[in-house]
């Protein structure tokens, strides 16, 4: 039996597990009412 499958593989040819982000993902707007919304939204079994 080979024990090629068990070799430690070299951490360079491993894809990052978190990749860089872009600009893109950025949210550069500040939402002043981004809580409030949260904790006013609710699912229904929790009640009012």
């Amino acid at each position: 039996m080979s024990d090629d499958k068990n070799k430690i593989q070299d951490n360079a040819s491993q894809a990052p597990l978190l990749p860089k982000i872009t600009n893109d993902e950025i949210d550069l707007e500040v939402d002043e009412k981004r809580d409030d919304e949260i904790k006013a939204d609710r699912p229904p079994h929790h009640g009012g």
